[in-house]
Parts: structure tokens; sequence; C-alpha cells
């Protein structure tokens, strides 16, 4: 079998003595689609920006985390700007932040292609003008020059994507791409995502706190609780049956996709527990903690069907 595209094995991040990752081990083949979910305080993001070497200075990363083989971690800065961008595109969660309020909106979204794809500043713009007209952004050839406060919230996340598919890179890291979009331009973002992911033959990360978008746009799932893989496997069969209390918490905490708001009422979202280096993050909330639950982090096991959940008792009361 080849190499993965994406691999971690015991990737650990910690923020002045703070741990943000405790031993992530996660695989993403080539063309596949990955996603990353848990409520805020997770890890979600602090794994983003690892995959794109944007871990903040203060961060102390341990671990193994290779793309093609090659190892990212320890790599030095010179080496990542070949990597970022061209192998690895990011789309971040907040235009506000990612988009520089003193440049075209068309030059921002071909500067990764001038950058490592040798074009020049016009040729970068023409470029910038037929990615954002690819992603919907209405009217671009003549707003090409627009600063992006002339643009909508959805136009300006629709222009990120664009920035992150400039130089053709082969993975696409998706970081909570409609976090401040109604449902309607969620659903229609999330499209997009999905089809120039298969448009392009892309590998996709994307990072989410909602376990049921997940499920309709992914093959794989990866639930973080206080750093930690709670479980991991197929998508559609971890919400189907969760095998983690936790994950379970999560699934009843919103209605399908499509329902109506009064469909049903919501369980109360389990908040983040304080991360315990001794034993399960959860057993404080968890309807099924025993003692033992509390003295050591469960390891992460095999639970059948190319699934793995961290729990003592997997599928405990499952439905």
């Amino acid at each position: 079998m080849s190499a993965p595209l994406l691999e971690a094995r015991g990737l650990a991040i910690e923020h002045r003595g703070a741990p943000a990752l405790r031993g992530i081990d996660l695989a993403l083949d080539d063309g596949g689609a990955l996603a990353i979910v848990g409520e805020s305080g997770a890890g979600k993001t602090s794994l983003a920006l690892a995959i794109m070497g944007l871990s903040p200075a203060s961060a102390v990363v341990s671990g193994s985390l290779r793309l093609r083989g090659r190892e990212l971690v320890g790599l030095p800065e010179r080496d990542w700007l070949a990597i970022r961008g061209a192998e690895v595109g990011m789309a971040f969660q907040e235009p506000q932040a990612a988009l520089d309020p003193l440049m075209g909106l068309a030059d921002q979204a071909g500067e990764a292609a001038r950058v490592h794809r040798g074009l020049s500043r016009r040729a970068a713009r023409a470029l910038g003008v037929a990615l954002l007209e690819d992603c919907g952004v209405r009217d671009a050839k003549s707003r090409a020059r627009d600063l992006p406060h002339r643009f909508s919230g959805g136009e300006k996340q629709r222009a990120l994507i664009a920035m992150a598919l400039a130089a053709e890179p082969t993975l696409l890291v998706a970081d909570e791409p409609t976090s401040a979009l109604d449902a309607r331009l969620r659903l229609r973002i999330l499209d997009l995502v999905d089809e120039q992911r298969h448009r392009r033959g892309l590998a996709l990360l994307l990072v989410t706190h909602d376990l049921a978008i997940a499920a309709r746009r992914v093959e794989r799932v990866a639930v973080l609780l206080a750093g930690l893989v709670v479980e991991e496997g197929p998508a559609a069969a971890t919400l189907a049956a969760p095998a983690h209390p936790y994950v379970r918490a999560l699934a009843a905490a919103r209605p399908p996709l499509g329902a109506p708001r009064d469909a049903r009422p919501l369980a109360p979202a389990p908040a983040t527990p304080r991360a315990s280096a001794l034993g399960c993050p959860f057993a404080p909330r968890c309807p099924f903690a025993e003692a033992r639950c509390a003295a050591a982090v469960p390891p992460l096991v095999d639970v059948g069907e190319g699934r793995r959940a961290r729990c003592l008792k997997p599928f405990a009361a499952a439905p």
C-alpha cells in the first residue's frame, strides 16, 4: 500500500505548558476527505495550524507529522514557505482577519500562484479573477481591484477558498469555513468545497464543530476532546451509532440537517471538560463512568468496521 498523503503519529502541542494536542494519530490518503470534529478548545485549530506550519511561536510541537513521507515537525520556516500554499492550501475561518484590507481581492486570490508558480502580477490577477468566478463571486472581472470591504461575507469566504486553490495544492485544509455564515450560505459554501475538491482531485481536511455536517461531506471523521482523538472511523457509521458517549452527546445536540428548528428539543451540548492528565476527559460528565475511567486515559482501541474509540466501555447503552 502507498503511504498516506498526510500522517500524524503521536503529534503533541503545548502552549506555555498547557496541552493543546496530546498524541494525535491520524492519516489521510490522496484524494480522501477527513473531518476533525469537536467543540471549542478541543484542539481542532491547533491541528490545522500545525499542518500549515503556522503554530504560534510559543507552541512546543513534538511527535511526527508527515506530508508524503516528509517530516514536518521541526522544519525550518524557509522550507515551510515552499510547502504552504503550494502543497497545502488553507481556507481560514475568519475572512476579516485573513484578507488584506488594502489589497484588491483578485490580486489576493492569485497571490499564491505568483509566489509559487512564478506568474507575473498581471497573470496572477487574471488567474485570481478566474478563481473568484469559479468559486461563485459575481462580477469578479469588473470588481477585480475592489477591496475586501466591498464584498459580502459569503463572497469573502468564497475568496478564501479561491486563494487556497491558486497554487494547485494537493491538500485543502478548511478550518470552520462556514462559521460566520447563515444556514443558506453555509450549505452553498460546503457545496463549493465539495465541487472544487472533486473537480481538482484534492484531499480535504475539514475542521468543524458539527458532526452532522461532517458525516455528509467526508468519508472519515475524527472527534477530538481535550486534545485527544476519542473516536475515529467512517463518517456515516460514526454518526449513526457512535461508540463513545461524548460523540453520542454531540450527535444528540442538534437535529438532522434540513429538519425544522422545532422538530424536537435539543439536548444540551456537553461543555468541553477540563483536560485531565490522569483519566478520560469526559469522565466527569459521562453517565457510564467508573472509577477506572479517572485513573488513566483509555487507549484508542479497535471497535470494528474500521473504527476506533478511546473508551473502556464503547457502545455502552448505545441505541
